[in-house]
């Protein structure tokens, strides 16, 4: 049964990227067409209180893995597990003090679970944006050799890091280790100060100095 929305509602679900059609539906709706069910009315409160940042989160996550691949080609493969689809359920995990979330902290899927395409409990986490970005931050390939890889005119190969040469090599091979130590070591090293300043949790920590770079990246 379809519950009518104010003016006002539509706007800010036309703002936050849902479409007022198919969140009119309420506490039943389908959003984005992938039988996430919950609670789609836009919540009474301020627009900064934590609720409406949960609710906002929760549509992004959504928007991310089912309604927006030109704007999000990464997230094609990527879904919701079926708790998260329940609006409810994913606003008590977020509001859980002991998933750390802070004020402007991101939700995370790939640090916990290197190459997880899936948003659920277990392979999310709540981190601070320069930790969010930091894995996502390394060189990218440069043609078909290996990231931090770059070949020069003599033939040989340049290893590099946030645009620092870290030396010349014969193979690729020689040049993407050199970059691998150099990028777990920087990894670490951001780690291990986030987690001294406790603006991460310890699972965060723990992954973050796990953390393996692969040739295939």
């Amino acid at each position: 049964m379809k519950t009518q929305l104010t003016a006002e509602e539509s706007a800010k679900l036309i703002e936050l990227g849902v479409s007022p059609e198919r969140a009119s539906e309420s506490k039943s709706s389908v959003a984005y067409g992938n039988g996430a069910r919950g609670i789609m009315k836009v919540p009474e409160t301020p627009i900064f209180t934590l609720s409406d940042l949960v609710y906002k989160a929760w549509l992004s996550m959504l928007n991310r893995c089912y309604a927006n691949h030109q704007k999000y080609p990464t997230y094609v493969d990527c879904s919701v597990c079926n708790d998260w689809l329940i609006y409810s359920n994913f606003k008590r995990w977020f509001e859980n003090p002991e998933n750390g979330y802070r004020e402007g902290y991101a939700l995370d899927k790939d640090i916990l679970v290197k190459g997880n395409k899936t948003y659920s409990p277990t392979t999310c986490c709540f981190v601070p944006p320069y930790i969010n970005s930091l894995l996502v931050n390394g060189s990218h390939r440069c043609g078909k050799y290996p990231k931090g890889v770059l070949r020069c005119k003599s033939g040989r190969f340049r290893a590099y890091h946030q645009r620092k040469s870290l030396g010349m090599f014969d193979t690729p091979e020689e040049a993407f280790y050199k970059y691998k130590s150099c990028r777990e070591s920087h990894i670490k090293e951001i780690a291990q100060k986030a987690y001294n300043n406790n603006e991460i949790l310890l699972p965060v920590f723990n992954a973050l100095m796990k953390y393996n770079i692969d040739i295939t990246d």
